[in-house]
């Protein structure tokens, strides 16, 4: 509980392909001490073109969903690395969707499956019940996500225009409850 889990993007020009790109880490403080936060470390990720991404943490591991580019389409990544040690963070497992845009939705854990707002294509389901080898699962229409909130089987999507709200006990086959417009109620309280 005392460390900040932070992600960061660092442009650097790359001479063999003559272009900048951007180099994705995850960046560790521990703020122990609120006032003096101390960098316990710096670890890559991947270089991309990409510069959207996503972190949750659960049971010393981060989940990191990240965007990279194939033949100038979005595509999302997904990185899981053991934090147990804050200094020295170790890449467990990884993951490259061909479905997908990027991660711009934000990312949640229900389970062994982690969800990962993809853009207009829907969320990305990943299985991530074995760390060192995370597979793909599904898509599941939680269209233009932009945030995730879970609360035991029941999770609140949160998109461009609404509050979707799902059951989720089946994680595989989520089933809307209900969908509150945001448009609509935004300057009600």
């Amino acid at each position: 509980d005392n460390f900040l889990f932070s992600l960061a993007v660092y442009q650097v020009y790359n001479e063999s392909i003559s272009e900048w790109i951007n180099n994705q880490k995850l960046v560790i403080y521990d703020i122990t001490t609120p006032s003096n936060p101390v960098l316990q470390s710096s670890t890559d990720i991947r270089d991309t073109s990409g510069s959207e991404f996503a972190i949750t943490i659960e049971n010393n591991l981060a989940y990191i969903a990240g965007q990279y580019e194939v033949n100038n389409n979005s595509k999302t990544y997904l990185k899981i690395f053991d934090i147990t040690d804050t200094k020295n963070p170790i890449l467990e497992g990884s993951l490259d969707f061909t479905e997908g845009e990027s991660p711009s939705g934000g990312i949640a854990k229900v389970g062994d499956y982690l969800f990962i707002g993809s853009g207009w294509s829907g969320t990305l389901v990943a299985n991530v019940s074995d760390s060192t080898n995370p597979s793909y699962e599904k898509q599941v229409n939680f269209q233009n996500m932009k945030g995730m909130k879970i609360n035991g089987t029941i999770t609140y999507v949160l998109t461009y225009n609404n509050l979707e709200i799902y059951d989720i006990s089946t994680p595989l086959a989520p089933q809307m409850f209900k969908s509150i417009s945001i448009k609509e109620n935004h300057n009600q309280r």
